[in-house]
């Protein structure tokens, strides 16, 4: 039955190597997976197998040493392929005769799969056809090509569900066509219905019993194989009703199955274990792309739960684990690491990896535990097997070293290098104990957070704790800030009806634009935020899809419910390249500007009538109300900076704004007094300074003028003069100023030009990003973050920060690039955010995976901490543990992005809102 003989014998020809070697790895740590972890531990290898596994350095003579001590060895993983030859199915609908490895390549690289530790994959024949054919189980390398295949044949992929309803018609033309054989239509195949499906099943069952039918000999004998059990049926199901409908089925021909996908096995989860039916699952999540479709609203095929392994394995499932897509294969061990979070043990996660794929393959005789016997398959691992920050280092294949990590495989540092309150506080909760990541103040071991009324009130190591705290006792976890989600969806849904359920591809539920805060359109009753609390997500900011406001929530900001924490808290712009797109975005923020003004301004006139009206005549003309001009000679910024004053005052209290146009656009109110004409003014906001100290002489004012802002510093002697003086308080009153007229498509930018909030600029390409800055920056000097596109390297040093979403990763011509760390490298600040409508609860796997390719973990975790909170001016109540901040603290069992440390607690403005039992 091996048609391969030939091809085998012949691809044995061109080169193996020498069996015969004999060589001792001494590592680091072993895990054998089917044994206990041996620490300092050699694995002996001879003729490409396993002959031992001791502790200890001993190596015996006579064996080459590899020196793997600063590093730990796991068995090769096992992954499964979802098909070969660029995913083409057959023609046909029911195709057992058709076989994987006809159409798997010898002498392919798979330097991707390698990179990610697959060292044996399961190839499909196919996906979209209700009978693919067999499916094949190979070595991802080897010199010897011979060696590569583990088994030619194994299983017969069945898929049920949508993708293989209604397959292609087939077309046989008569040779030649006559009137006796005439030309007819396309053959009509099928199944047409999901019930159709069984249907066609059985008939091909019972042709396979009979001696005279139209199937092959060949096709017969593959049947009858499945008819005696030694051939399972690897029936991918996504569905719990196409699930019971397989075991039904099984049961009924005696036959045995294996689940693949699987998304809803944890609704039949009892069954399969009573059955003993293995289940090959499928991943949650793909890696490096945002969350696709609603998780409270979940469409037909499209529920993925990244607690479905755990659920087999705790009732008793054989249960492995697969990567959805076979892009995603190469970070199959960080999605092994994510089934923690959510009950699964690391040890559980690591088998579902390595040796029970090989048993539902039947191939755990040869790989998925390194014991002796076994075949020489060895990953090498910079860390721990499930630590976010390791990596493969090295694989070797039967004895034989097939990958080893270039420097060249990460060009991140190749892009980097391109870019050059209350005094009767009542309710207070200390956590006790814990490893504090402050991320402003260092890490602080065995530390001590106090909460006081919602608000932190200290952060060190020893304090006296009052005798009314709640005290939580914390030794042995990490206590972290709440995790920011700065540009999400989450409480948007999308359309779940019929009309929707028929495409795999879903439209986003948020508006395209909105000039209300979109907290007004979601229900902060709804469970989804309860759910993003449970993944340590504690703030969010909830944004429409293109333009309009954003507000930011918290997602228990009252223990039970979302609630605002600001309801403007950013404006999200959408910018074109090119001339016509800077000529656009100037001329709109140039109008925004000029209503922000006409408002200031009127709004300043109608407080200062009021004032007016209700002040006791002191019958002393005010020596300071008008307008003054005036220039700074500063060594900083150059001479003759121009600035304005709008002064008056009331006795020895002095009010009023400072007006800057250049080098930088600033208005600033003033507060100060005037004393036997000595003039002292100051005024302080975020990232900006200002104080004035000089003598009133009639209309002439003579001192020194200071101001500092993030950008510059103008310091110097400074000379005004009056130029106008203010209307007579009685006329003020009388008539009082005229409104402006309203207009909502520029209210919303009023809060940007007050620099109380920044712009999210949406920018596809480096033209566009050079339009945003130089308007933003150079012309309106306002703050603004990227959203980064994958071009964002190329523009960094015009960047004041960027937000990334899941698709951080550059990948050209086999090489990859973490953008996020590429910029960070550089010193621009950066975030990582879900940018989709059920992404939140995966944002601990979006940091690890940006870890994985090489992001430092500290930086990730500020890329959900303090940076967004800074890039959204929210920095003065979230994003670190510092005192006067909210009490959003996540304890996790260890580093918040190892996925292998569980979040035991959560808590959110001193409110314990989420905890492990």
């Amino acid at each position: 039955m091996e048609r391969l003989t030939i091809t085998i014998a012949l691809l044995a020809m061109l080169g193996t190597q020498d069996q015969g070697e004999r060589i001792a790895v001494q590592a680091g740590r072993v895990y054998t997976v089917s044994g206990a972890v041996i620490e300092s531990g050699v694995v002996l290898i001879e003729r490409g197998r396993i002959v031992d596994i001791r502790a200890g350095g001993d190596v015996p003579e006579g064996f080459k040493l590899i020196d793997a001590s600063a590093q730990t060895v796991i068995p090769g993983l096992i992954g499964a392929v979802h098909s070969v030859q660029g995913g083409a199915d057959t023609d046909r609908s029911i195709a057992p005769d058709v076989r994987a490895i006809d159409g798997y390549d010898f002498f392919e690289e798979n330097r991707l799969l390698l990179s990610g530790g697959i060292t044996t994959s399961f190839l499909s024949p196919g996906t979209r056809r209700l009978l693919s054919g067999q499916g094949a189980v190979v070595k991802t390398a080897s010199s010897d090509r011979e060696a590569r295949v583990l088994r030619s044949s194994c299983g017969l992929r069945v898929t049920l569900g949508e993708a293989s309803k209604n397959p292609p018609g087939v077309y046989k033309p008569p040779v030649p066509p006559s009137a006796d054989d005439p030309i007819r239509p396309m053959e009509r195949q099928y199944p047409t219905s999901r019930m159709g499906q069984f249907a066609e099943l059985r008939r091909l069952l019972s042709k396979a019993a009979e001696p005279q039918s139209d199937l092959t000999r060949h096709e017969r004998d593959i049947l009858k194989e499945v008819l005696d059990g030694s051939r399972p049926l690897m029936v991918s199901a996504h569905t719990a009703d196409d699930m019971i409908k397989a075991m039904m089925f099984a049961e009924e021909a005696d036959i045995r199955v294996v689940f693949l996908e699987a998304e809803e096995a944890a609704d039949v989860k009892d069954l399969l274990a009573r059955r003993n039916i293995p289940v090959w699952a499928s991943a949650a999540i793909f890696p490096g792309e945002p969350y696709e479709g609603d998780a409270a609203r979940p469409l037909p095929e499209l529920d993925r739960d990244p607690a479905l392994l755990a659920a087999l394995i705790q009732s008793g499932v054989p249960a492995a684990l697969q990567a959805a897509g076979d892009r995603d294969l190469r970070d199959l061990l960080l999605l092994a690491a994510y089934t923690c979070r959510s009950g699964a043990t690391p040890e559980q996660a690591l088998r579902a990896v390595t040796l029970t794929p090989a048993e539902i393959l039947g191939i755990a005789d040869r790989v998925g535990s390194l014991e002796a016997g076994k075949d020489a398959d060895l990953v090498f691992l910079s860390g721990p097997p499930l630590a976010s920050s390791t990596v493969v280092q090295r694989v070797m294949i039967g004895g034989e070293i097939v990958f080893e990590r270039r420097p060249e495989d990460d060009q991140t540092y190749d892009v980097s290098s391109r870019i050059r309150a209350s005094s009767e506080r009542t309710r207070v909760l200390a956590v006790r104990g814990a490893r504090i990541l402050t991320m402003t103040q260092g890490i602080i071991p065995e530390g001590l957070i106090l909460i006081e009324d919602g608000k932190i009130s200290y952060v060190g190591r020893r304090r006296p704790i009052p005798s009314q705290a709640k005290i939580i006792e914390a030794a042995g976890l990490t206590a972290s800030p709440g995790f920011i989600d700065a540009h999400t969806f989450l409480g948007f849904h999308t359309d779940a009806t019929e009309s929707a359920r028929r495409g795999r591809r879903v439209r986003a539920g948020p508006p395209p634009t909105s000039l209300k805060p979109p907290s007004e359109y979601v229900d902060l009753d709804d469970p989804v935020y309860k759910e993003a609390v449970r993944a340590g997500v504690t703030t969010i900011l909830l944004a429409p899809e293109t333009n309009g406001l954003c507000a930011a929530l918290k997602t228990a900001g009252d223990g039970t419910r979302a609630n605002l924490l600001r309801q403007a808290a950013a404006v999200k712009i959408s910018v074109a390249g090119g001339s016509s797109g800077y000529e656009t975005l100037k001329a709109l923020l140039t109008r925004a500007k000029r209503y922000h003004e006409e408002w200031e301004a009127y709004e300043r006139a109608r407080q200062e009538a009021e004032e007016a009206k209700t002040a006791a005549p002191s019958g002393r003309p005010d020596p300071l109300a008008g307008t003054w001009k005036g220039t700074v000679d500063s060594v900083e910024a150059g001479p003759r900076v121009e600035f304005t004053l709008e002064l008056k005052s009331d006795g020895a209290a002095v009010t009023g704004t400072l007006i800057v146009a250049a080098p930088v656009n600033l208005t600033q109110d003033l507060k100060g007094t005037l004393t036997d004409s000595v003039l002292h003014l100051e005024g302080e906001a975020p990232g900006v300074k200002v104080q004035f100290t000089g003598r009133l002489e009639r209309d002439a004012l003579k001192g020194k003028l200071e101001i500092e802002t993030q950008e510059t510093k103008i310091s110097g002697p400074a000379e005004a003069k009056r130029v106008a003086t203010a209307p007579a308080a009685g006329a003020a009153a009388a008539t009082g100023p005229k409104e402006p007229r309203k207009d909502d498509s520029l209210e919303l930018y009023r809060g940007l030009f007050r620099r109380e909030i920044p712009a999210l600029v949406v920018a596809p390409d480096v033209s566009s990003i050079d339009n945003a800055a130089r308007a933003l920056d150079q012309d309106f000097n306002l703050p603004w973050t990227l959203l980064a596109p994958p071009d964002v390297d190329y523009a960094a040093l015009r960047v004041p920060g960027a937000l990334f979403g899941p698709a951080f990763l550059r990948e050209r011509r086999g090489t990859v690039a973490n953008l996020a760390e590429a910029l960070a490298a550089n010193g621009v600040p950066i975030g990582i955010a879900s940018s989709s409508i059920s992404g939140a609860v995966h944002l601990p796997f979006t940091l690890a995976h940006a870890v994985r390719y090489g992001l430092d973990g500290f930086d990730a975790l500020k890329a959900v901490s303090v940076n967004p909170a800074r890039m959204l001016r929210l920095d003065d109540r979230v994003g670190s543990l510092e005192r006067g901040r909210d009490g959003d603290v996540v304890l996790s069992a260890g580093d918040p992005f190892d996925l292998s440390s569980r979040i035991r607690m959560v808590i959110c403005n001193g409110k314990i809102v989420y905890q492990v039992e």
